[in-house]
């Protein structure tokens, strides 16, 4: 057998550094899907530590995903009113085969400005399976302002916490394609929701973190038609002209 070259010793050293500082995590990951956590379910499992993001952010740099961020309105079929979603579609760039032991687990750390009837609504994402918990509740007979929406929308995500977000459907028709829509249901207008948003593909056998991809954005739909949105922190945030 002939002996290590320079090239081998160093990318031997660098998958275990890798292997080393991913384990952890995926075990984290694990744990978390064996929960078996219901969707919309507080848990206190079903979370991200501030250091599980400062090192999920610095692998960004290993192999980044291709992470698309748009709005869209639709008639709800949920109790009536619009369905407004922020959509997340990732492309993975890894050279694997789309099926276990690759997995893919998503979080976001979002908030939401729901008008419901009179009330004005703000809530935010806990620990747990996409758990919104209701934060300051205004009711009024007339539309919120502008102004109004975006300062609640601000004020809700500086509560908002990492919470899991499964997926059910980790590859989308077979493929290193994943498709997410954190959000209510059902809203009447206008409907304000920032979401920060941590995707991973992982080797669960090996436990070693092969793409992240991470982003966020803001996207609201006014009373009229008019659309809002914003690639970036909520802070970055403008009113409609």
């Amino acid at each position: 057998m002939p002996p290590f070259n320079a090239a081998d010793l160093k990318n031997a050293r660098a998958n275990l550094q890798s292997a080393s500082r991913d384990t952890p995590l995926v075990e984290k990951f694990i744990a978390m899907r064996n929960f078996n956590i219901g969707f919309g379910a507080a848990h206190p499992g079903g979370t991200l530590d501030p250091a599980d993001v400062v090192l999920l952010d610095s692998l960004c740099k290993r192999s980044s995903p291709d992470v698309q961020v748009t709005g869209r309105r639709h008639a709800s079929t949920f109790g009536g009113g619009s369905s407004v979603e922020m959509v997340f579609k990732t492309r993975f760039k890894a050279h694997v085969t789309p099926a276990p032991p690759i997995r893919v687990i998503r979080f976001v750390r979002a908030a939401q400005v729901n008008r419901n009837f009179i009330s004005t609504k703000e809530e935010y994402t806990v620990p747990g399976y996409v758990r919104y918990e209701l934060g300051k509740e205004r009711k009024t007979k007339a539309d919120p302002t502008p102004d109004y929406v975006l300062t609640a929308l601000k004020r809700s995500f500086l509560s908002a916490q990492w919470a899991f977000d499964g997926p059910r459907e980790e590859f989308r028709h077979g493929s290193l394609n994943n498709e997410d829509t954190p959000g209510t249901k059902s809203s009447d207008l206008p409907y304000a929701i920032a979401a920060e948003f941590l995707i991973v593909l992982y080797d669960e056998a090996k436990k070693m973190i092969l793409e992240v991809g991470h982003v966020t954005g803001s996207y609201v739909v006014w009373k009229d038609g008019r659309t809002s949105f914003v690639l970036g922190p909520p802070t970055l945030l403008v009113a409609p002209i």
